[in-house]
């Protein structure tokens, strides 16, 4: 059974060590987003190109 305080609160950040991990060592290339429940915990953006 779950605490009603623990279930409401929000997670903020990345806990599981397999997020972490991706969010580390994925490519520079790759857009990675990493949700729980419908809301957004880290997103990274593909960096834009500086070249033509």
């Amino acid at each position: 059974m779950i605490s009603h305080n623990r279930a409401k609160k929000k997670m903020e950040k990345l806990r599981s060590r397999k997020a972490i991990l991706v969010s580390q060592y994925a490519s520079a290339a790759c857009h990675t987003q990493f949700i729980c429940k419908g809301h957004p915990i880290h997103t990274r953006f593909k960096p834009e190109s500086s070249f033509p």
